[in-house]
């Protein structure tokens, strides 16, 4: 059963993104330490960035992380399918403001309940240097499960698994 989005989770809601999240979206992409640890700020120039939003199509892989209370884009989350298809790669993007707020403990707990409705395992793949990451994940009780090491951006990365995989 998919989940039924949105879904106010308190402090935040999981939407679809709307047309006037495109400018904080762009934004986020392009600040460079909220992205450092995710490939970096976007080299595409606002109007590329806005020109591919504007054939956003709903879907898990990108959803909006709004302000529960105004509605406000604050980051983006998603799930991504994996080679293994029994998991999928859940993902938090947060905007400076809203970081130690517990707002990635909200989301990436969403995100794992949604993933385990799928029968699938949720993973997480964390650069071993996003201290901030690797400490939310230990809070939620995730296993590490090795080193990615496929070539690619991800090569080096720290895995997780959502602690339900081990039960």
């Amino acid at each position: 059963m998919p989940p039924i989005i949105p879904a106010n989770l308190g402090l935040v809601t999981i939407r679809h993104l709307q047309e006037e999240d495109h400018f904080a979206y762009v934004a986020l992409e392009k600040d460079a330490e909220v992205k450092m640890y995710v490939s970096g700020p976007t080299t595409k120039t606002d109007e590329e960035m806005l020109g591919d939003l504007r054939g956003y199509r709903p879907a898990m892989t990108v959803l909006t992380i709004a302000e529960s209370t105004s509605n406000k884009f604050i980051g983006r989350c998603g799930l991504l399918p994996t080679k293994n298809t029994s998991e999928e790669e859940i993902f938090c993007l947060l905007a400076k403001s809203h970081w130690r707020k517990g707002v990635g403990e909200i989301v990436v707990s969403f995100l794992a309940r949604v993933a385990s409705q799928q029968g699938k395992i949720g993973i997480g793949i964390v650069d071993p240097g996003n201290r901030g990451s690797l400490l939310l994940l230990k809070k939620l009780g995730w296993v590490a499960n090795g080193t990615v090491s496929e070539p690619g951006k991800q090569f080096g990365h720290l895995r997780y698994v959502q602690p339900s995989a081990y039960r």
